[in-house]
């Protein structure tokens, strides 16, 4: 992911790495095992390495906002902007409705999945 390159500065390789499994929603457990460290490392770099949390928080958000958006240069300029212009402590609650919106959504389309016999064009 090119357009979040500026924030993975100052992480490893298997940083960068395990940041995109966990955004694909692997466990610690298991993107220890594909970066080839330990859970505890993968679990101390989520909770105390300040560098490593806010690339991931980016990351995950700039995700979110992409499926909102579908184009992942607009989900980038759409991230930095709620960033200048919100308040610190509303962006979090923005990103965190934007996840609901989303899982809200793939439920109701795994529902008509299931009510349409796999079928659903929706």
């Amino acid at each position: 992911m090119h357009v979040l390159e500026q924030y993975y500065e100052g992480l490893t390789a298997k940083q960068r790495q395990a940041i995109e499994l966990i955004a694909a929603g692997n466990t610690d457990t298991q993107v220890g095992a594909v970066v080839g460290v330990g859970r505890d490392t993968v679990n101390r770099w989520r909770n105390h390495d300040r560098d490593f949390k806010k690339a991931l928080e980016t990351h995950q958000a700039v995700l979110t906002i992409y499926t909102h958006v579908g184009r992942l240069d607009y989900a980038f300029q759409v991230f930095k902007l709620l960033k200048l212009y919100l308040p610190p402590n509303v962006f979090p609650v923005v990103i965190s409705f934007l996840k609901l919106e989303n899982l809200s959504a793939r439920e109701e389309l795994r529902l008509s999945d299931n009510f349409f016999g796999g079928n659903s064009k929706f």
